[in-house]
């Protein structure tokens, strides 16, 4: 039997067929054909990857070069916004923190009984008053206080007049108080 060119005759079979089946040359052919396309498709996504890559890598070169004073004013606003959320936070943070101690509602339970104090004060020194002023308290204490400054001025014109006579009826001795309080003031003043 003779065999096409390129091919020999296979030596683990006995007597078996010099020729190969259409159907086991189809086979072969397809897993040939199954082994291009998936080398081709290696490659096309290989090939698309570094395309990707480069692309990214031209788009991020780009926007990369920012002037340095906008890119100093984009990270003074990155800090702010960051600053803020901190805060924010810790604002949270102490809000939740008063709420589940209670110490805001002990507050405003104290604020309400000192708002409470203040209204009943208020009230009766309203009514004391009322009262002073129907008694007529507050005209009588008026007029007492004035006979007293008049009693006062009275009895200051009184001792004047008492000095002056002192100082007529015994000059001598006016003189030397006179020099005894001058005394006692310079020593006053030399401490």
């Amino acid at each position: 039997m003779t065999y096409p060119k390129g091919t020999t005759r296979p030596s683990n079979v006995s007597g078996a067929s010099d020729t190969t089946s259409t159907s086991d040359m189809i086979e072969e052919a397809t897993e040939a054909e199954a082994e291009v396309e998936a080398s081709n498709t290696s490659e096309a996504t290989s090939e698309a990857t570094s395309e990707a890559t480069s692309e990214t890598t031209t788009t991020t070169t780009t926007t990369s070069t920012v002037d340095p004073n906008i890119q100093q004013k984009i990270d003074s606003i990155k800090n702010v916004a960051s600053t803020i959320r901190d805060i924010s936070a810790s604002i949270r943070d102490t809000v939740r923190a008063l709420r589940e101690t209670g110490a805001i509602d002990e507050l405003i339970a104290a604020v309400h009984e000192a708002t409470i104090t203040m209204r009943d004060t208020t009230i009766e020194i309203s009514k004391i008053s009322k009262d002073l002023k129907e008694r007529g308290m507050i005209k009588d204490t008026a007029k007492t206080l004035d006979e007293t400054v008049a009693a006062a001025n009275e009895a200051a014109e009184s001792f004047r007049q008492t000095v002056e006579d002192m100082k007529e009826a015994a000059p001598q001795t006016a003189e030397v108080i006179k020099k005894a309080r001058e005394r006692v003031k310079t020593k006053k003043d030399n401490r």
